[in-house]
């Protein structure tokens, strides 16, 4: 069975004077697709390779500017070098096609000027795009089946 797996990402905004945090400007949806047993092998490969540097997650914004977790850990040092490495080979390793795709917030808002939810119709949005592509893949490599698609709700532990 093929199964997809997406994360969320979006600008994170600063508070304003008003106390009240701004919507983000842009909400990014990527990930991969492969058969649910590789995703069980991925998942025991990732969480094995975090293990090995004490990391109870990972995410790109914060290992590529070194803070949060990842503060003190200099960019482009063996340490740094060798776990973007490892992840990226488990990924090509497990995955078989990525996915990517970026919504841009005003440009979104076109579409439901009534509803100001921006971050909902933004990943609304991503989804039905995301969606066609797998779909798309899926036909071009002749799976007779719809992949699930699971998409990431957060991290333990998040800061």
């Amino acid at each position: 069975m093929l199964t997809t797996a997406f994360d969320i990402s979006n600008d994170e905004r600063e508070k304003g004077p008003d106390g009240k945090t701004p919507p983000s400007r842009f909400l990014v949806l990527a990930g991969f697709i492969s058969e649910a047993a590789a995703w069980t092998e991925f998942d025991k490969d990732w969480r094995a390779r975090l293990a090995q540097d004490n990391l109870p997650y990972f995410h790109m914004q914060r290992f590529e500017q070194c803070n949060g977790i990842f503060a003190g850990w200099r960019r482009y040092e063996p340490r740094w070098q060798g776990l973007l490495s490892d992840l990226l080979e488990i990924v090509k390793d497990h995955a078989y096609h990525k996915f990517g795709v970026v919504v841009q917030s005003d440009p979104a808002m076109m579409f439901f000027t009534s509803d100001p939810d921006r971050r909902h119709h933004m990943l609304s949005l991503a989804v039905a795009t995301i969606g066609a592509d797998v779909e798309v893949w899926r036909v071009q490599h002749q799976y007779s089946y719809h992949p699930e698609m699971v998409i990431e709700q957060g991290d333990p532990g998040k800061e």
